[in-house]
């Protein structure tokens, strides 16, 4: 709302109390389109229920969604793209410190569930965060079910075997003037997986890889990017090796790949 110029009224000012007792979407599509951060969100298929009561200083907001396409662009990379969406969470809201906690909740992203505990705060020129977050199940699919190129419907037609764990945090403050960003850290370990679309001839094996991802002082562009070990087989010829990216002081980069394979077999193992 624009600023009134006009003097101000000497009436007395009424507080405005809601409560809501049920909202609801049906097939919703929303664009959020954010050139100055460079963020860019589309949700469509959304459906949405929920209920508040505003009126109290602290209480609970119910809320149940489900999308059966979501699309995320960050700084140039498509981080979820047409992916479904599901989500049923219970947020503790205290308006007097702009504070929300994340209560009883269940996330799912494709087959990619995800579980936290924490909270987060609106301040003047952002937010400020501390969340932790562990991943539900283990199954090296539902990790495959994130990539970019790996869509609902494809997932019915590649097997897979092997686990995978995740767990991190993310806390501190996100101030865009300062340039100024929550600290994280990332554990991602996948062991012994492997996995096979069903039309073509070959799979990829032997998945092993570990990556551990820090920004320890909250520093915009700052981070470090360790995939300490990888390896995989296609067609039991191997790939293995390392990478390092460290962003701290400018841009550091030590790898060390060895791999020897026949490009044409991509398309006995991918539909490319």
């Amino acid at each position: 709302v624009k600023p009134d110029t006009s003097a101000e009224s000497k009436s007395p000012k009424n507080k405005v109390q809601v409560a809501i007792h049920k909202w609801s979407i049906h097939n919703g599509r929303i664009v959020y389109d954010d050139k100055l951060q460079k963020t860019f969100i589309e949700v469509r298929g959304l459906t949405h229920k929920g209920s508040g009561d505003f009126k109290q200083e602290i209480s609970d907001l119910d809320i149940s969604t489900k999308v059966s396409e979501l699309t995320l662009v960050y700084n140039g990379i498509t981080y979820l793209n047409r992916k479904s969406f599901d989500a049923d969470l219970v947020l503790e809201m205290n308006f007097k410190e702009n504070k929300f906690t994340f209560k009883d909740h269940a996330f799912q992203v494709g087959d990619f569930k995800l579980g936290f505990t924490g909270f987060f705060k609106l301040l003047e020129h952002g937010y400020q965060t501390d969340i932790s977050f562990e991943v539900k199940e283990t199954s090296f699919k539902n990790l495959l079910s994130l990539l970019p190129g790996v869509y609902q419907k494809d997932m019915a037609g590649i097997t897979t075997k092997g686990e995978f764990s995740c767990a991190g945090f993310i806390k501190g403050d996100y101030d865009a003037t300062a340039h100024k960003v929550p600290t994280f850290h990332i554990d991602l370990n996948v062991e012994n997986a492997s996995f096979k679309y069903s039309h073509l001839p070959k799979a990829i094996e032997n998945i092993n890889f570990r990556l551990v991802a820090d920004n320890p002082d909250g520093i915009s562009g700052h981070g470090t990017f360790n995939l300490k070990t990888f390896h995989l087989e296609i067609d039991k010829k191997p790939i293995h090796g390392s990478i390092f990216i460290n962003r701290q002081n400018g841009l550091y980069v030590k790898a060390d790949i060895k791999l020897k394979t026949d490009l044409a077999e991509i398309e006995n193992i991918y539909p490319v």
